[in-house]
């Protein structure tokens, strides 16, 4: 299906003028001679092309009290999807939504994500954890040196980091990446454990050592994250809680909070880290709205572009037709330069039909198709700097009363919306 807009494409017709969700014309022509393919950087610390083989790691402590009833991950068993949770080959080409299929799709098949899974009981408690101040490094850290008696870590190391941006298919001595995911934790926070970070931990103490080997000394893996632990080169992984992500999705296969600190590694830029799709979809989305019933949703067009998935028409004149198809399937997005003193300001339209299983644009109506369009005013914190523009316009919002609830002393605001 085709959406054609008709129109001339400036800010002002942004602003006042919304889009019918309507049956399109089955033909309409794109004219104009301003158009441009973007730049396409790759992944920023890990590539995002080609075939990346993970080891991915699911752990329990022994004293695990949360939730004895969840289903999907009984204690003192593996999850009943740790065999399904990501492809062991390229060739499996699993179609079941899982890590492997959603990066395959959302790629267009440019980056096929691999690995293998275990499952281990951690050698002490949490209390113990707890009690000797251990950290999450030092967990995963011994978690990891468990494994590596029945590991072979040669398999995960096949990329060799050169630099932002260029990273070769070479084994440098380095593990590539390794997911841990714990079923629970408590005292997550004295622990250092949050919901899910793009790490595997990090030194508390300068005494501890940020690295350490397997594989007989043939191998190390490093703590922390390039953008905030620049030097040498450390290693990447991720860290997530089951029962700690604070997102309401116990009870689904833990997809979402994996897809977005693995995506960490590609994207890293802004106040934030990179962070982007507030209140709309994105790998990086902060509250994870807008997700089909996996808890998994598509990146958009500024993310698949910086990671060299796609390659949006630029405009950059008015035209009076543009042709657009699903966005997520066929990967055909425009972005419109916006005249002005701001080179890096544009509208990016992006049109939903939902024909994939990774599509939900909608909060409150799963079932809502039409064209979509992101305001992008930078291109150095998407978290600020992309926003999902209204149909109905842009509000401004004045309070000129108060209310003051018992557990709110100073009062709250009582906001009216003016149209701008």
């Amino acid at each position: 299906m085709i959406l054609c807009v008709l129109g001339l494409l400036t800010a002002a017709f942004f602003s006042d003028v919304g889009f019918a969700q309507t049956q399109p014309p089955a033909v309409c022509g794109f004219t104009g001679t301003g158009s441009t393919t973007a730049t396409q950087k790759g992944g920023q610390w890990m590539t995002a092309r080609d075939t990346l083989h993970v080891l991915v790691v699911f752990v329990q402590f022994p004293d695990d009290r949360y939730d004895t009833t969840y289903s999907l991950w009984s204690k003192n068993q593996p999850p009943t999807f740790m065999n399904t949770y990501i492809d062991s080959l390229p060739s499996q080409m699993s179609t079941n939504g899982n890590l492997s299929h959603y990066f395959r799709v959302m790629s267009m098949g440019a980056f096929i994500l691999t690995g293998k899974t275990r499952f281990i009981v951690t050698p002490h408690t949490n209390q113990w954890y707890l009690t000797n101040n251990w950290n999450r490094w030092l967990i995963n850290k011994e978690v990891l040196q468990t494994l590596d008696a029945d590991v072979d870590f040669a398999e995960f190391d096949r990329w060799k980091r050169y630099g932002v941006y260029d990273i070769r298919p070479q084994s440098d001595g380095r593990v590539d990446d390794i997911f841990m995911i714990y079923r629970s934790v408590d005292g997550m926070f004295a622990l250092a454990f949050y919901g899910g970070e793009s790490s595997l931990g990090y030194v508390r103490a300068a005494n501890l050592p940020d690295e350490f080997f397997v594989d007989g000394g043939q191998r190390r893996i490093s703590s922390g994250h390039p953008a905030v632990y620049p030097y040498d080169w450390p290693g990447m992984g991720t860290t997530s809680v089951i029962a700690g992500t604070g997102d309401g999705w116990f009870g689904l296969v833990p997809y979402r909070v994996q897809i977005h600190e693995f995506a960490h590694h590609w994207m890293t830029n802004g106040q934030y880290y990179g962070h982007s799709g507030d209140g709309f979809w994105a790998m990086l989305n902060d509250f994870g709205v807008r997700q089909n019933n996996l808890a998994q949703c598509p990146p958009n067009s500024y993310e698949r572009e910086l990671v060299g998935w796609h390659a949006p028409d630029s405009i950059y004149q008015n035209t009076l037709n543009v042709t657009l198809t699903d966005y997520v399937i066929t990967n055909r997005s425009v972005k419109i330069r916006i005249p002005g003193s701001n080179p890096n300001e544009f509208f990016r339209l992006e049109y939903h039909l939902r024909l994939s299983q990774f599509d939900n644009p909608e909060v409150h109506d799963p079932n809502a198709k039409g064209l979509y369009i992101i305001h992008q005013t930078g291109i150095d914190d998407p978290y600020s700097q992309l926003r999902l523009s209204p149909a109905d316009g842009r509000w401004l919002w004045f309070a000129d009363s108060a209310i003051y609830p018992p557990y709110w002393a100073p009062g709250l605001a009582v906001l009216n919306e003016e149209r701008s």
